[in-house]
């Protein structure tokens, strides 16, 4: 994978699929708006 940037904290949604938290993104991607992360089991 490509680095993006860090989670700085993430909590669980309720149907335990998704999750949100704080990102401290890589300068270079500041233009970035939305961004999804898939995590394999």
């Amino acid at each position: 994978g490509i680095p993006i940037g860090k989670v700085h904290k993430l909590d669980g949604g309720e149907d335990g699929l998704f999750k949100s938290g704080k990102v401290m993104l890589d300068p270079d991607l500041s233009q970035a708006r939305e961004v999804t992360i898939l995590v394999p089991r």
